[in-house]
């Protein structure tokens, strides 16, 4: 199985870590004790499909063809239960169930180590000694596994219409394209509900996880690790660490997913950080190749990322990233400090060493910062519709919020504009932003237009001073944009009594 270093930077603590509990989930298969064949029939009963081998306890399957179960297998003590080692198999559970006889106790035991050598522990083995294709597993449900469904190199498959609950994992796929997990239901195991992994840091492509039902997994509810041009789609992830993870993915999509209510983060795309050495070695006389990542150009749509603990939606070591039209609404409060917040802080935007990327109409209603960035960030935030009104901004390493109660403005002067709260997360504390104001509240209030501007407040001194000199009214779209230096205080548009005024 992969190998991969397991990605930590968004992890909700700096002793909180999955590798040695991935590892588990995604052991190699090596040193398995052959399960015992069990009783094929070539007949049908009128209980699977016309011309199906017939399968009614633990077996290995090698030859091409399709096998339907016809009766519930249960307290199984195989390493391998239903073993798939042929290409063009067909694997029909027919509804029945697949159990192995693990306790949840003994899984977690695992995590010290990997599973014994004599009993694995799968109940739906797809492997052979060779890569195989057009192999699909449906209708049977699995528990009390180390790994419920698990299929390695395999190229066009597909999973689908399975319950997994209990194992250490629900679906797996390793070193895998072409394949997809849709219409099933993964709950409450140790690990993950469904995952399709690489091997060795080699990328796979063009999966899908679709239409599933991902809830109380105590790590992820969906991820794609190293899966390019693939998609997670429709799914609903609940009550898990994570709910949907795309990991060193590029030109993938994550879109109708409802990814609410997780312990952590809704959605997380994250990747590995890239230093020159990697990208490409600096020449004499030349300047040293750019910093890259291996999650790029991923596309995050129409997702309800609603009522997540820490974040709604996370990018971490991502780039060139276009997230659109999510609700990412109820983020927090966070019960405590975690990493990579530097105080107790909650997000409906996180930004982690992610540069290039843009969020586009996001709902961001009722949430502790509508942006968190961290470690060198730059995001373009471009109509978030927030309590504070719809704002637009491009920020570095700043935290965004909106503000319940805006400071009385400077005799003379009014808000048009509830404001946001800003605080400097980092070194680049850059920030640039646009409030939208309503032209018509300007007229009926007896304002000029043309005296609006951006202010920000200072606690320490109760005063309110222009960000910059530099600012941009744009009277035709309704914004004023400006530079924020210090962000770190409340910042709004304010505009003075004076109708033949303009701003200074």
């Amino acid at each position: 199985m992969g190998t991969h270093p397991v990605p930590g930077t968004m992890y909700p603590s700096k002793h909180f870590t999955l590798s040695v509990a991935l590892l588990l989930v995604l052991a190699p298969l090596s040193g398995v004790v052959v399960p015992l064949v069990g009783t094929v029939t070539a007949a049908n009963d009128g209980d699977g499909a016309a011309g199906a081998t017939e399968l009614s306890s633990c077996t290995v399957i090698d030859q091409p063809g399709t096998y339907v179960l016809t009766e519930d297998i249960t307290d199984s003590s195989e390493g391998i239960c239903i073993d798939i080692r042929s290409s063009d198999v067909t694997f029909d559970g027919n509804g029945h169930v697949v159990a192995g006889n693990l306790s949840r106790e003994e899984i977690n035991e695992s995590t010290a180590g990997p599973p014994p050598r004599d009993r694995v522990g799968v109940g739906v083995n797809v492997r052979a000694d060779e890569r195989v294709s057009n192999v699909s597993v449906s209708n049977v449900t699995v528990s009390n596994w180390y790994h419920g469904v698990l299929s390695e190199n395999v190229s066009g498959g597909s999973t689908s219409g399975i319950t997994a609950y209990d194992n250490g994992g629900g679906i797996i796929y390793d070193n895998s394209s072409d394949v997809s997990v849709t219409d099933s239901t993964s709950m409450e195991n140790l690990i993950l509900g469904v995952i399709v992994d690489s091997r060795a840091g080699v990328p796979n492509a063009n999966n899908t996880i679709a239409d599933n039902t991902l809830r109380n997994n105590s790590v992820f509810g969906a991820a794609l690790f190293l899966s390019n041009g693939s998609t997670v789609a429709n799914n609903t992830a609940t009550e898990n660490l994570f709910g949907v993870m795309a990991f060193g993915t590029t030109n993938t999509t994550v879109t109708n997913n409802i990814a609410s209510n997780n312990r952590y983060i809704g959605v997380l795309v994250e990747g590995f950080p890239l230093n020159n050495s990697t990208v490409g070695e600096p020449i004499d006389d030349v300047e040293p190749a750019v910093p890259r990542t291996n999650s790029r150009e991923n596309l995050v749509v129409d997702n309800d990322a609603t009522n997540n603990t820490f974040g709604g939606i996370a990018l971490g070591n991502t780039d060139d990233t276009l997230v659109v039209d999510n609700d990412v609404s109820e983020t927090g409060p966070a019960p405590a400090k975690v990493y990579p917040f530097t105080t107790r802080a909650s997000a409906g935007i996180l930004a982690e060493n992610a540069t290039n990327n843009t969020v586009v109409n996001t709902t961001a209603s009722d949430v502790e910062y509508v942006y968190a960035g961290f470690n060198s960030s730059e995001t373009t935030v471009r109509n978030a519709e927030t309590d504070s009104g719809r704002v637009s901004f491009v920020a570095g390493d700043v935290g965004v919020a909106p503000v319940a109660d805006l400071p009385e403005p400077p005799a003379g002067q009014a808000a048009f504009g509830e404001g946001l709260n800003t605080t400097a997360f980092g070194e680049n504390e850059s920030l640039t932003v646009t409030f939208h104001y309503d032209e018509a509240a300007l007229e009926e209030a007896n304002r000029n237009e043309k005296s609006l501007n951006v202010y920000r407040y200072d606690e320490a001194t109760g005063e309110w001073t222009v960000v910059c000199d530099d600012y941009v009214l744009d009277t035709e779209a309704n914004t004023v944009t400006a530079t924020v230096d210090d962000p770190n205080g409340v910042v709004a548009p304010l505009a003075n009594d004076d109708p033949n005024s303009t701003s200074t």
